[in-house]
């Protein structure tokens, strides 16, 4: 079967765009087809790279999340970038075959050359170990990170080179954009992303959605004599619900009684009725975290065996090259 990858930084929550646009069309694929893997990898080395605090709390809230929606654990794997020691050491080869001109290309280094930190600048190469070892066919990824996946195809490619006389060779990774994560937007209608700090519409935590949703900016005008399907609202009805529930919106918006304040309310009610099931388990998991550290460290070992040929191929083969 093939393996997709799905890497999720533990710098902060998951947010709406990665919950709606990625994760949940993942599983969905999973179960609907016999032919593939999901690898999810929480990518907790790679989050240091824009924050150096102690981020552990979210891998936990990340991998309860996941867990809410009943995956099978026979072919979706939740593994710590951190647990698998080999990718530092492949990362190091790869980075003394890596061509620094090369790097100086990406658009990251353009843009941010004088405000970046090393582990920014080589986060491609790390990312393209994540890739390699576990011999992914496809990699869930953001526009912003198509030129990584041209860098890995470059490594894999030096990989195969190398391993000419050998049986085994590497397959070229194709990357997955979903259409729909690049479509949701925040609050700021800009698309949701940590950078730009409109993603704190958590759903499983029912402060923080209620904080969302009423710091929504509104006209002062009645509900009733603006277009509502330019409002925020209204976006957020799309992203969560059926042409079903979006026509009972509108409708409701005709109402003269009906106001911003309801709507929203509304909305909060709906979404926290939709995902009860998901927020139990999301708790559930939370406050039994003797459960999550048993699932990361089977995975670790699984993990580990699945990568074991893999590692002694680029082992083999680029350490003769580089030493």
């Amino acid at each position: 079967m093939d393996v997709i990858l799905l890497g999720i930084k533990n710098n902060n929550f998951i947010h709406l765009g990665h919950l709606l646009g990625v994760i949940l069309p993942s599983i969905k694929l999973i179960k609907k087809s016999k032919k593939y893997l999901l690898f999810i990898l929480i990518a907790n080395l790679h989050s240091l790279s824009s924050s150096y605090k102690n981020n552990n709390q979210y891998i936990y809230k990340i991998i309860s999340v996941i867990l809410s929606f009943n995956i099978n654990f026979k072919k979706i794997l939740i593994y710590k970038q951190s647990d698998i020691i080999e990718i530092l050491e492949i990362f190091w080869y790869f980075n003394c075959i890596y061509s620094l001109k090369r790097l100086k290309l990406l658009h990251t280094f353009k843009k941010y050359k004088f405000n970046m930190n090393i582990s920014s600048f080589i986060y491609p190469i790390l990312m393209s170990v994540d890739i390699i070892i576990v011999n992914a066919k496809y990699v869930f990824i953001g526009k912003d990170q198509i030129q990584h996946i041209e860098i890995c195809n470059i490594l894999i490619n030096k990989i195969n080179i190398f391993n000419k006389y050998n049986k085994y060779i590497f397959n070229n990774v194709k990357y997955i954009i979903s259409k729909k994560y690049n479509k949701i937007l925040g609050n700021n209608f800009k698309k949701m992303s940590k950078s730009y700090s409109n993603n704190s519409c958590n759903i499983f935590e029912k402060k923080k959605i209620k904080n969302f949703l009423f710091k929504i900016k509104t006209s002062n005008l009645s509900i009733q004599s603006i277009n509502i399907k330019k409002n925020y609202l209204f976006i957020l009805y799309k992203y969560f619900f059926k042409k079903k529930d979006i026509i009972y919106f509108l409708n409701k918006c005709k109402n003269n009684k009906y106001n911003f304040y309801k709507a929203k309310l509304d909305l909060y009610n709906k979404i926290l009725n939709k995902y009860k099931k998901n927020i139990k388990k999301y708790i559930f998991f939370l406050n039994n975290k003797f459960i999550l550290k048993n699932i990361l460290l089977k995975s670790k070992y699984i993990i580990k065996k699945i990568i074991k040929k893999y590692i002694n191929i680029i082992k083999n083969k680029l350490y003769n090259y580089i030493i």
